[in-house]
């Protein structure tokens, strides 16, 4: 997993438990996605960074088998999935969290940095939520047997 993170302080305001349904669910589908390659060319990147003065920006990326261009304009709709026991929940809760709580919106983009799938999610900076929170993101790798070393980032969001 590739993580690549500002060199500037970057907060938001967030809910540890909607931002966290947000996360889990993009590198659910991301891996879901990658079961469908080969394992060597497993990658995920995720890249979070301040694109104006007003809002941030988080980019997930996978290597796998991206969207099909027939499905490009259904996957954000209710009940629509393309997994074999998939409800199609996740990418409506997912962008209905960034969009109602946050002002923001969630979208598949045509390229990436990764040659499948690539969601950009934006929240507003500085937002005005009930509950703050600063939330601690750990990615790690899950393969203990891998000599390479893993990757463990943080990202802060607080008010």
């Amino acid at each position: 997993m590739q993580v690549s993170l500002p060199d500037t302080s970057t907060q938001v305001t967030v809910d540890q438990a909607e931002i966290q349904e947000v996360m889990v669910n993009m590198l659910q589908n991301s891996l879901y996605c990658l079961a469908q390659v080969p394992q060597d060319c497993h990658k995920v990147a995720v890249g979070v960074r301040r694109n104006s003065t007003d809002k941030v920006e988080i980019v997930f990326s996978d290597s796998g088998p991206g969207v099909e261009a027939a499905f490009r304009n259904a996957i954000f709709d209710p009940y629509f999935s393309t997994k074999p026991h998939g409800i199609g929940f996740g990418l409506t809760i997912a962008g209905e969290i960034v969009n109602e709580y946050y002002a923001g919106d969630l979208e598949l983009l045509d390229s990436g940095p990764l040659p499948g799938a690539t969601f950009r999610t934006r929240c507003m900076h500085g937002y005005d939520m009930p509950t703050m929170t600063i939330w601690q993101l750990m990615f790690v790798d899950d393969d203990p047997d891998d000599s390479k070393s893993r990757d463990v980032s943080r990202l802060y969001c607080s008010r």
